[in-house]
């Protein structure tokens, strides 16, 4: 009988409210998970990461970085013949009795090295700006691809009326004839729906 007392005696005021405790600790543990799913996914936000970028946009910041790259592979191998059109510009010849003065040559290779400083340093604002997703970047990039494309053609128009071309000026011309539907098809796809809603679409704010 003492037995069966003892085993039929009531739980403890302590032992109850420790019980209660446990089972609000293990129904509230799913809901917690729960909104911190939600919540990272609200972080995360639609079209953050890499995976939700268009792949127009993953095409667009790749032939960014070709065309600058094809931009100073050209400028470069023509260098030569950019300093020359800057002497002959200045009336001095190189080639004939009118030898440019040290200080006006030394000058037309500042002002080649100069400009290609200067075009490279936007190819990689673009770039950079592209990759963190801004438009201004697109909108750089569109000025400057509508601009190398109208100033390829004309180059290349004036080709005929240009000094004697040797194999330096062949690679130079084939870089520029590359850089033409590059650039093209760099405009089309920043004037494209997709790049323009991605770069649009609000970013979330730092976790």
């Amino acid at each position: 009988m003492a037995e069966a007392h003892e085993t039929s005696m009531p739980p403890q005021p302590g032992q109850a409210e420790q019980a209660e405790q446990a089972e609000v600790a293990e129904q509230s543990e799913p809901a917690e998970q729960s909104e911190q799913s939600a919540g990272s996914a609200v972080r995360e936000g639609p079209g953050d990461g890499a995976t939700a970028e268009p792949h127009q946009f993953v095409l667009l910041k790749r032939i960014a970085i070709l065309s600058g790259a094809l931009y100073a592979a050209s400028h470069l191998i023509g260098l030569p013949a950019t300093v020359y059109t800057g002497l002959v510009m200045t009336g001095a010849d190189p080639f004939t009795a009118l030898a440019p003065a040290p200080d006006v040559q030394a000058m037309a290779i500042a002002g080649a090295v100069t400009g290609l400083l200067v075009v490279l340093a936007v190819y990689v604002a673009v770039v950079i700006g592209l990759f963190r997703r801004r438009n201004w970047a697109r909108t750089l990039g569109l000025v400057c691809a509508i601009a190398s494309i109208i100033l390829t053609a004309q180059g290349l128009l004036s080709v005929p009326a240009a000094p004697a071309t040797d194999g330096l000026g062949s690679l130079t011309l084939i870089l520029d004839l590359v850089a033409v539907p590059v650039n093209a098809y760099w405009v089309v796809l920043a004037l494209g729906r997709p790049v323009s809603g991605h770069l649009h679409r609000p970013r979330s704010a730092p976790a």
